[in-house]
């Protein structure tokens, strides 16, 4: 049976999209103020995460010609930002942060909210020392006056994974107050999309390859310019200057490690990628090595000759952007293929196995046995999201034709079309263990319609009239339907293909056809 809890899932709105994804930076390397952003880009732009890190650690790694308007990490943010199609939405100065929030969240905008860490309960800093920290909020629930985080403050190990969490209203008001008494300024904002869409993927990716190559200055390093004032007496101390010494090095590391992620997500040769991941390796080395001598001579009082010593750095850094460099010309043939091709209209979500594949109008999703895929605590589960989210502010008609099968009699799993609602819910409708059509809400037992399975290819659609939303199936020997009102499950936000394993392993193929918004005759 269908719970009728609509009037409490109006006082609820999470943003589904917005998810904790596992990273294998460290604070020294993604800091807390960079990793939520980078989550958010990579919920609203998907795949577009890894090109804000180029931009935000290029403008921050290198000496270079775009100057800083105001404070340099809030710019270069921007810049980052603008380049993939999204913009800062300053909210400073409200009185009613709550409700502020909650509005945002309404317009499908994350927000970050910074917070004095000592007054957080559970944090290390708690009632002991002062500590900015960025919160990014993706929800609210207005009836236990709690907001949905994700952050990493509340884990106890050095692993500070960012999780889904929630902090109650008042507590995130007493943290952005004393942030703005201790600090002397608020910082509230959300991430919007600008109204221009970003370039492709590829073709942004050259054109940051493009700045590294024009844009630098003509002492492009950082590195050097600071050692220079620490020797000549401008840095106060030795140990105020190693830690900003050692972040340039770690945002270098950051940038090329993401491009050569771009890379291999692309059908850049494995060698190319190889000798450019050798050539990364060479600088980092003698970059550690030259800033831990220079840290050693500095604390012993000893004379360090910079242009001498940091030959070999300047040797390895050049080397590695002359790597990059050759390595263009295949950019630019995939950017001509991508060109000649449809762009494509889905973004995947929990595809680091590889599971979902497509060509032209087939989605393929290849299951070889020896993993599973559910989103029962934690969403594991490998989807196609479409990207024309507008689509389902209205009437829509969303469909797809399926076909599964496996060489097991036995397998679990539940595929077809995936949806999230405002209230942050997850639901599949479509086949279950190949022997019945079900629509079931991720983390409930109790199905809410099922139907026997008959026969494949099926075609499943999802459709919105009236502030309501039909749920059919027809196949060449049934066809079948099932009504909702939109304050039973609330508004579908996100739409798309997805499927979901249990029990154990099996082998399992998925193939979709025909899938997205279509009219309602053509179904």
């Amino acid at each position: 049976m269908l719970t009728r809890n609509g009037a409490d899932k109006q006082e609820r709105n999470v943003l589904g999209h917005i998810r904790p994804l596992y990273s294998s930076y460290t604070l020294d390397y993604v800091n807390c103020l960079e990793n939520p952003i980078g989550l958010a880009v990579e919920g609203i732009r998907p795949q577009y995460g890894a090109l804000f890190y180029i931009g935000l650690k290029l403008f921050r790694a290198y000496n270079h010609h775009l100057k800083a308007e105001g404070e340099p990490l809030q710019f270069y943010m921007g810049q980052a930002l603008a380049a993939c199609g999204l913009q800062l939405n300053f909210l400073n100065g409200v009185e009613d942060l709550i409700s502020v929030v909650k509005a945002e969240i309404d317009r499908r905008n994350p927000v970050f909210v910074f917070g004095n860490l000592k007054e957080l309960y559970y944090s290390n800093h708690y009632k002991t020392s002062d500590w900015m920290h960025n919160f990014l909020i993706k929800g609210y629930d207005v009836h236990k006056k709690l907001f949905m985080v994700i952050d990493g403050c509340q884990k106890k190990n050095e692993e500070h994974n960012y999780e889904e969490f929630v902090i109650p209203f008042e507590i995130m008001d007493q943290l952005n107050a004393s942030f703005i008494e201790t600090y002397g300024y608020p910082c509230v904002f959300s991430i919007i999309k600008s109204d221009n869409p970003p370039p492709g993927r590829i073709e942004l990716l050259l054109e940051y390859i493009d700045f590294i190559s024009t844009q630098l200055a003509t002492q492009p390093y950082k590195e050097l310019e600071m050692m220079k004032n620490g020797i000549c007496g401008e840095a106060p101390s030795i140990n105020s200057l190693s830690l900003p010494l050692f972040e340039i090095i770690k945002n270098k590391d950051v940038l090329y490690s993401e491009i050569i992620r771009v890379m291999l997500e692309s059908s850049v040769a494995e060698a190319t990628v190889k000798e450019l991941n050798e050539h990364k390796a060479a600088m980092l080395a003698q970059g550690y090595l030259l800033i831990n001598n220079y840290v050693v001579s500095q604390t012993r009082g000893k004379h360090f000759d910079i242009e001498d010593k940091a030959e070999s750095f300047i040797q390895a850094d050049g080397a590695l952007r002359e790597s990059l460099m050759r390595i263009i010309s295949d950019l630019r043939e995939e950017l001509q293929r991508y060109d000649e091709q449809k762009e494509t209209l889905l973004a995947f979500e929990n595809n680091a196995d590889q599971i979902i594949s497509q060509a032209n109008e087939k989605v393929i999703f290849n299951f070889t046995g020896d993993k599973l895929y559910n989103c029962w605590i934690t969403d594991e589960s490998p989807k196609a999201v479409h990207q024309q989210t507008e689509k389902l502010a209205k009437d829509f008609c969303f469909s797809a034709d399926i076909e599964c099968s496996s060489l097991s009699s036995e397998v679990f799993f539940h595929a077809g079309l995936i949806f999230r609602t405002a209230p942050g819910d997850l639901y599949f409708w479509g086949i279950m263990n190949n022997e019945s059509v079900v629509l079931g809400k991720t983390g409930e037992f109790q199905e809410l319609f099922i139907s026997e399975l008959y026969a494949q290819p099926l075609t499943l659609s999802i459709r919105m009239e009236k502030n309501g939303y039909l749920f059919e199936l027809h196949s060449a020997q049934s066809r079948k339907s099932v009504e909702f009102k939109a304050s039973e499950i609330g508004q579908i936000v996100q739409i798309g293909l997805g499927c979901k394993t249990w029990n154990r392993p099996e082998p399992l193929t998925i193939e979709f056809n025909h899938c997205g918004f279509v009219t309602h005759s053509s179904i």
